[in-house]
This record gives structure tokens, C-alpha cells and sequence, in this order.
């Protein structure tokens, strides 16, 4: 099974969660990008239209390879965009937006290679874009307080951490302050996401003997004929695990860490208290239709649910 072996394979488009006006202090637009993450999109309209990157905002990180259109605010009027991105002013409102502030992603993913697809629950697995190569790895040093190691890797391919760190080896935190605060964020995050997706799928190999199985490059997921709805905490400082425990302390032993390890003194803004998730994600839509040894998904998912961790489940 291939997915995005082309961008045109994986379309994306965001369904906001409210509607904008002729009137606000902030502007707000639709952009429509190719092959480019929405980081990336920022860092360009910024450099581009003269504006700090934190003045604009989003409601959710799209996925690179594919064709992607989300919603933008800004404090300022963007006149220019890339060449490769279709930038549609659509109305101005007084809020911006902020990660989750949608109330759905519609979707239109071709799969190539599929060799049988299956009828099973989807539960609200993270997607493996909340991974990359090694942010996972990175998430962990940072709730270790491991600084001085996040800023060296860092600094190989980010020349403000390394300017920084150059400057004052003894104050790593210093140069982690010039990194993009949200990527860092996206760390912390993604140590949550995997945990959560491993104590879910020890939870359903418990509940259910002929769960489908799919790994990923951080496990394996399991996929059940059925599955109730149970609100499921995600790990952090303030967050009781409750019956919950049984599954994640095994996989904190593991990692080294602890609960209390995500209150990071140090850097406050990192901190993460915790929350509670859905088991199953809200599928409000979905559709499969075989061509040849392909197939057409086309879906509507709730916020905060990836398409990529359904399509796995679905096709084979």
C-alpha cells in the first residue's frame, strides 16, 4: 500500500468552526499550497510581507505532500505569497485562530497497491506527521532537561540555536528560545502522541482478540471490528491516568520519564498539563471506491483526527 506517492494523491481541506466578517482587526485568508508544510508556509508569508512569523496564525498543521487549503489570521494585510501557493483574502475577525479552531478536515486520498480493504472501527490514533524522523527523540530530551543536547542538534541545521549557542555555551536554553517556539512545542507533543497511541492499542489488544494490526515506525496499531467511545488521558503534569495506569506506566518506565517530568520550570511555555482524548475518532463521513489495485477515500474527519491512521486501518 502507497500513500502520496504524488501530492495530487492527498487533498486536505479545512471546514472552519466559525464564520468571518467585513469587520475586525485581524485579516483572514484561505491558502492553498503543494508539497510544502505549513511551517514552511509561514516562514515564506512572513519573510515575504515583512510580518513576525508568531503574528500569524493557524488552526491546524497540514500535511507536506499533498494539496492543502486551511485558514490563515493575521495582523496584517499579506499582498504577496509564493508561487506556489494561492493566498484568497476571505474576511477579517477580532480572534485569531489557534491550533484545534476548526470543526472539520474534508479529504480525497488516492492509495495505490491495495490489495483488500477491511471494515473495521477507527480509534483516535496520532498520525504518523505528528512524528517526523525523530521528534519523538527530541520530545523525550526535552522533558529529561536534557537542553545543552536539544540546542547541539538543533544548532546542525538551525543557524540561530547555533549562533546562539556559539555565542554562550552555558546558557542552552537561551539558544532553544530562538528556535521556532511551536516546532519545540510539536516535541513535547509528539512524546504525548506516542504514548497515547501505544497504552490505546495495548488497551484494544486487551478488549479485542481479532483486532486488525498495522505497524508504524514507532509500533504497532490495532484495529477493532467495534469500539466504544471512552474519553482517554493524554500524559502530562496535572493529568490523573486513573484505570488508564496499567498502560502507561510500563511505557514511562520505558522512556525514562514521568508525569511530573512535563512541568518544565525552565521553559514554562513547554509545559503540558495534560487532557483527555476520544478512543474513537469522529468519523463523520467516509467513502472507499476500488480502482483497479487502487483506492478512492474520500472522508470527513473531526478536529484533531488524521486521515492517514484511517486509511491504514481501512486498506491493505
Amino acid at each position: 500500500m502507497q500513500l502520496k506517492t504524488v501530492p495530487e494523491d492527498f487533498f486536505v481541506e479545512e471546514l472552519p468552526n466559525r464564520t468571518f466578517s467585513e469587520h475586525g482587526t485581524l485579516f483572514v485568508y484561505k491558502a492553498t499550497k503543494r508539497d510544502m508544510t505549513t511551517n514552511r508556509l509561514i516562514e515564506a508569508l512572513s519573510r515575504l510581507n515583512g510580518i513576525q512569523p508568531r503574528n500569524i496564525r493557524y488552526a491546524g498543521l497540514k500535511d507536506k505532500r499533498a494539496i492543502t487549503t486551511q485558514y490563515l489570521t493575521s495582523t496584517k494585510k499579506l499582498t504577496k505569497s509564493p508561487d506556489d501557493v494561492v493566498l484568497t483574502h476571505v474576511g477579517h475577525t477580532d480572534e485569531h485562530l489557534s491550533l484545534g479552531d476548526l470543526d472539520a478536515n474534508a479529504f480525497r486520498i488516492v492509495v495505490r497497491g491495495v490489495s483488500d480493504t477491511h471494515d473495521v472501527s477507527i480509534p483516535n490514533y496520532f498520525g504518523d506527521q505528528r512524528f517526523s524522523q525523530d521528534n519523538v527523540e527530541l520530545g523525550l530530551l526535552l522533558l529529561k532537561k536534557e537542553f545543552y543536547e536539544v540546542a547541539v542538534r538543533l544548532a546542525q541545521t538551525n543557524k540561530a540555536v547555533a549562533y546562539a549557542l556559539d555565542k554562550d555555551r552555558s546558557n542552552p536554553l537561551h539558544a532553544l528560545r530562538s528556535f521556532p517556539f511551536r516546532i519545540l512545542l510539536l516535541y513535547v507533543h509528539a512524546v504525548q502522541s506516542w504514548l497515547f497511541n501505544q497504552a490505546v492499542s495495548a488497551y484494544i489488544k486487551d478488549q479485542s482478540s481479532d483486532a486488525r494490526e498495522v505497524e508504524y515506525r514507532h509500533g504497532v496499531l490495532r484495529y477493532p471490528k467495534t469500539l466504544e467511545d471512552l474519553q482517554v488521558p493524554v500524559v502530562g503534569a496535572a493529568q490523573e491516568l486513573g484505570e488508564w495506569a496499567k498502560y502507561y506506566e510500563p511505557l514511562l518506565e520505558q522512556a525514562g520519564i514521568m508525569p511530573q517530568d512535563f512541568l518544565i520550570r525552565s521553559f514554562p511555555s513547554l509545559t503540558q498539563e495534560g487532557e483527555l482524548r476520544s478512543l474513537r475518532a469522529d468519523v463523520r463521513t467516509h467513502t472507499i471506491t476500488r480502482q483497479g489495485d487502487s483506492a478512492v477515500v474520500e472522508l470527513v474527519l473531526g478536529s484533531g483526527c488524521y486521515a492517514t491512521v484511517a486509511v491504514f486501518g481501512w486498506c491493505s
